[in-house]
């Protein structure tokens, strides 16, 4: 079988376009960006992440259940500081039995939809009479928490997100044909 004429010129043409788009890149498929967050047996869809970084939250509660502090580890450290050295005690000094320390570190991702932490290591501890807390110790064990954190981000975000086409995008053959329905139903 011979081509010419307008089959020839039809093949030539497609050809050509095919290897413009190829050549373009128009194409390749587009890498997934809209990220979903797995966690401990559930999902949210957070969008498209913009940043991520580690948090830390440390809550100190009085015997009294008033809370003392509230922020992050290096705030903390400021505070256990500058309440000793008001007090004319060192970080050695143990604090009074029944004040409890709640602390967590973990991923944050800011996204285009929400924002979301993932907390990765919980610390919670209670000063006794028997086993008191050492704010230097203490210290120093929050900061190789969040140390852990920095070190398992990479792991943990890898672990944690799945990322798909935007719901818009993946959604948009049946969208298409709903509205084929309704055009037909008209008629």
């Amino acid at each position: 079988m011979r081509l010419d004429g307008p089959m020839a010129a039809v093949i030539i043409t497609f050809l050509v376009v095919a290897g413009a788009l190829f050549g373009s890149g128009a194409l390749t498929p587009e890498k997934p960006t809209y990220a979903t967050v797995h966690y401990e047996g559930g999902w949210t869809k957070i969008g498209v992440i913009r940043q991520e970084r580690i948090f830390s939250k440390v809550t100190l509660t009085s015997p009294t259940n008033k809370t003392e502090f509230t922020g992050d580890i290096a705030q903390f450290k400021s505070f256990l500081e500058s309440s000793s050295a008001a007090s004319g005690s060192t970080l050695e000094t143990p604090l009074s039995a029944g004040f409890v320390v709640d602390a967590g570190v973990g991923i944050r991702w800011l996204a285009t939809e929400r924002s979301f932490d993932l907390t990765t290591d919980n610390y919670n501890s209670v000063s006794t009479k028997s086993s008191p807390i050492i704010p230097k110790t203490l210290i120093s064990d929050l900061e190789a928490l969040k140390r852990k954190a920095i070190s398992e981000r990479g792991d943990n975000s890898l672990a944690a997100i799945k990322y798909g086409p935007k719901p818009e995008e993946s959604f948009f053959w049946s969208k298409l044909l709903e509205l084929i329905e309704t055009q037909v139903a008209k008629f």
